[in-house]
């Protein structure tokens, strides 16, 4: 799965991690109002906000606080980082749902960063609507490791707990 965007200055882009509106350093902070399907349901203030795939979910999203979620799942993340509002939570939408990121008129110049490369700019005034797309890309794979086995291979997990967990078996 990949997300898609048009900038203001009408390029396309396409992410397989994320697309993330990340506030320029020393200016104000990223002020985004979040909408879906058309209806406004939150406004964030923060370093950035981040819109992930579920293979960006053990990213950029994921440094900042939100879920790990299954590649098998169909959706959208959207990650507030170091957020600067009482509404800190990550939201996980339908890939079915349009969203919407509306620069506030309190937020500076936004980056737009697609899988980490700068792509653009976005300023107070500016949209941008967010989609999923379906089966963007095929993934080969050399071996046999589960999703769980190479996030926790990457994501260096050894127990959260530190103490010797054993499963129970039936």
């Amino acid at each position: 799965m990949a997300v898609r965007t048009t900038l203001p200055g009408g390029q396309d882009v396409l992410a397989f991690n994320d697309i993330a509106l990340v506030r320029e350093p020393g200016r104000a902070s990223a002020a985004v109002g979040i909408s879906t399907l058309g209806h406004p349901f939150v406004r964030y203030a923060a370093d950035a906000v981040i819109v992930a795939t579920p293979t960006g979910s053990t990213a950029y999203s994921f440094s900042a606080g939100g879920p790990i979620v299954s590649p098998t799942v169909e959706g959208m993340l959207v990650v507030p980082a170091a957020a600067h509002s009482s509404f800190n939570r990550a939201l996980v939408l339908s890939a079915d749902e349009e969203l919407q990121l509306d620069v506030l008129p309190s937020s500076g110049r936004l980056g737009v960063e697609v899988d980490g490369g700068l792509a653009g700019w976005v300023e107070a005034g500016d949209s941008i609507v967010i989609t999923a797309v379906r089966a963007a890309a095929k993934v080969v794979r050399l071996g046999y490791t589960t999703f769980y086995e190479r996030t926790r291979r990457k994501l260096r997990v050894n127990g959260s707990a530190e103490v010797d967990w054993v499963p129970l078996t039936a």
